[in-house]
């Protein structure tokens, strides 16, 4: 694919060149730091660019004739053009003003001939492509996309570099505490918070649990609490319709139970009350995808959209196998399915800075033991599952499994973090009150193993299931 003049600056890159050629020790750091030989469109600056590089990380002079006593020992002599040319571009940079812009100039240029290109390539591979393979080429195109807007050539590898790095956003999130705008999203249940400390950007997490526990119930209470602190939130329903999850929201809100609002049953009062309620939560930054069996490369695609247009910073999946399958893995087992999704899903949150929370089933091995509470390998697909995952939390109901409970535990939920790759683990009950759709957390929380003597804090969420709505 040829590039036309306007997408290359000639006399720009004569002059970078020329000024690592002529060896000013007060710009070849803000130059080999800032590009790359690839941002270079003639070959000839390329191999120059990258000879004069080589010399300076050998800590020696560079000169026309250290330049070209390199080119001949590359064999990129010929290339470069001769002395002749070598000796021209030294003549060019002889003036360093103006270095900085320089150096922008040709990074723009460079991005826009790789966009032009990449998208030259999708062209390319999608010529012949049958529809049903569009997914992971959409995806492939958008995550070169992404790339080709990345600037990484000025990036420090030092360990020096890291811990500054480190200690500043430990400075930041320690002002951003004091300040009420900590960079995570805030988690509905006090208790579960101090284990926690937020839904973290970056992270994946998983919760799973049996049918009938609440677990969609709890990622959309999550969502809709981050929503209602102003923090931009999606979510991918694969199950239900949106208006059933606005219905769940409603009935949180009014306390109209979700079977009352599907058969009409409830007066004017009532109406009136969710109508107010309904203003209220249509102006909540929450985005709600209601499309079944998308495909995780879809979801990715989606979810890049909400972040770019909406600033979303948490994103619910209900839920993992209920993703359709993506391109050309049909007859993959069903663990290399569900662990290609959940390795995606890991890029995505790092990729975007956001956390990413799914929703996962557990297998039926548990309802063959007395103690059914769930473990790690409880969760189907459980090796790149627990792998992947940054936090894992299990949602569990004794009162499901025992209907002479004893009076401390009905109506009460288990909410377990099992794994927390930077932090703590531990567990909150939360009572459930069924007319209300609420979870309160319980005083008899079992604290954190670094807080143990803190008193239990209270916490409010709300599950919008009624009973006979599974999960």
């Amino acid at each position: 694919m040829s590039d036309t003049p306007r997408h290359t600056a000639p006399d720009v890159e004569r002059a970078l060149v020329g000024m690592c050629v002529t060896g000013y020790d007060d710009v070849h750091h803000e130059i080999y730091d800032a590009l790359s030989d690839e941002d270079f469109y003639s070959e000839a600056h390329r191999v120059i660019f990258r000879a004069c590089r080589a010399i300076h990380e050998r800590g020696e002079a560079t000169s026309t004739v250290a330049v070209v006593t390199e080119l001949k020992r590359n064999g990129d002599f010929k290339t470069a053009g001769g002395g002749a040319y070598v000796s021209e571009c030294g003549g060019h940079g002889a003036i360093t003003a103006g270095v900085k812009q320089h150096i922008r100039r040709l990074k723009q240029l460079a991005k826009l001939r790789n966009a032009r290109q990449g998208a030259y390539n999708f062209l390319l591979r999608t010529k012949d492509k049958e529809p049903e393979d569009i997914d992971a080429e959409l995806d492939l195109y958008a995550r070169e996309a992404c790339e080709a807007a990345e600037d990484d050539t000025a990036q420090d590898d030092s360990m020096a570099a890291a811990m500054a790095e480190t200690l500043t956003s430990h400075r930041e999130a320690m002002a951003a505490r004091h300040d009420d705008k900590h960079p995570s999203v805030p988690i509905s249940i006090p208790g579960l918070a101090k284990l926690l400390s937020g839904w973290r950007p970056g992270k994946l997490v998983i919760v799973a649990a049996r049918p009938g526990m609440g677990k969609t119930a709890y990622l959309f209470q999550e969502l809709k609490h981050a929503a209602g602190n102003g923090i931009p939130a999606g979510a991918f329903s694969l199950e239900m319709e949106r208006t059933e999850i606005c219905a769940r929201f409603l009935a949180a809100e009014t306390r109209v139970p979700v079977t009352k609002q599907l058969d009409g049953d409830f007066d004017i009062r009532a109406l009136d009350a969710m109508i107010d309620a309904g203003a209220k939560l249509g102006a909540q930054p929450l985005q709600i995808d209601d499309t079944p069996g998308r495909s995780v490369e879809a979801i990715c695609r989606r979810a890049r959209t909400w972040v770019q247009r909406h600033g979303v910073r948490v994103i619910g999946i209900d839920y993992l196998q209920l993703m359709g399958d993506s391109p050309g893995q049909s007859r993959l087992r069903s663990d290399q399915k569900i662990g290609h999704r959940t390795k995606t899903l890991k890029r995505l949150a790092r990729e975007l800075g956001i956390c990413v929370i799914v929703l996962s089933q557990l297998n039926r091995n548990l309802e063959h033991r007395q103690d059914k509470r769930p473990i790690m390998a409880d969760i189907r697909e459980s090796g790149r599952v627990e792998e992947d995952a940054d936090v894992i939390v299990f949602l569990y109901s004794p009162e499901r499994y025992a209907k002479d409970a004893a009076p401390g535990t009905v109506h009460v939920s288990e909410i377990r973090v099992a794994k927390h790759r930077q932090g703590s683990v531990g567990m909150v009950r939360a009572h459930f009150d069924k007319v209300a759709t609420t979870f309160t957390e319980t005083s008899d929380r079992e604290p954190p193993p670094w807080h143990r003597d803190a008193p239990p804090p209270t916490a409010h969420w709300t599950d919008d299931r009624d009973e006979d709505l599974p999960l």
